[in-house]
């Protein structure tokens, strides 16, 4: 029953570390040129195997899903800065191949459509990562442990209406 619960929780974190690298794509598209293959195996590879030992490690199935939706969180709260470097390089290459005459042009329609991209990025960044957080918070802070409630002395009930004070 051991393996088979370390089983899923590698396959739990293997997913969710899957949606990390979804998110992250905009980074790699930025970084990584086409013909890199190695880099882009090691981003496609790295990441959810990353997530997979973060799962397998885990002590249970809820923590190997908080770990995950953690990891998650984390590359949501990076899709900002993900989504400048992309639009960034995108408005270089535009700009860069631009004519003499529409370089201007280029410039400002680039720094315009980076700058929609960049806060769209950001809106729905904020918006996940703080979905997974605290997702990942209630499964990883919270617990269904029995409240400690310990009875010393039991009073008998009172027969009289009269209010009973404590006795030390």
């Amino acid at each position: 029953m051991s393996i088979l619960k370390g089983i899923i929780r590698f396959l739990v974190g293997l997913i969710l570390g899957v949606v990390a690298t979804v998110l992250l794509v905009p980074a790699a598209a930025a970084l990584f040129d086409v013909g890199n293959n190695v880099a882009l195996a090691a981003f496609w590879i790295g990441i959810p195997l990353f997530g997979a030992l973060l799962g397998v490690f885990a002590s249970s199935i809820r923590r190997a899903f908080g770990r995950g939706f953690l990891l998650d969180a984390l590359a949501s709260f990076a899709l900002p800065l993900s989504g400048l470097l992309l639009s960034s390089k995108v408005g270089i290459e535009q700009v860069a191949n631009a004519s003499a005459t529409d370089k201007a042009a280029a410039t400002v329609g680039s720094g315009i459509a980076g700058m929609m991209f960049t806060g769209l990025s950001t809106f729905v960044g904020i918006i996940l990562g703080l979905i997974f957080l605290i997702i990942a918070l209630v499964l990883l802070l919270g617990g269904n442990k029995p409240p400690q409630v310990i009875v010393i002395q039991q009073s008998a009930p009172s027969t009289t209406n009269e209010r009973q004070e404590p006795e030390l």
